[in-house]
């Protein structure tokens, strides 16, 4: 997978500036989707607590 936008050198080898620019990015995207698993499952566990009877409508305490 290429995260430059470009393609890969001749031989397929990259240069240590290009290898730290790609492991930046993945480690940014890692971070990203594990901050969009947390609020996941903090939603999940926030809304089971909060709405005990899920219907139509929320009522005073769940609202």
């Amino acid at each position: 997978m290429d995260f430059s936008g470009s393609a890969p050198p001749p031989g397929g080898k990259i240069g240590t500036a290009e290898r730290e620019q790609m492991m930046d990015q993945v480690k940014s995207q890692l971070a990203i989707a594990n901050a969009q698993d947390l609020l996941q499952k903090m939603s999940d566990k926030c809304f089971k607590k909060c709405v005990t009877k899920p219907g139509t409508s929320l009522d005073n305490s769940e609202q």
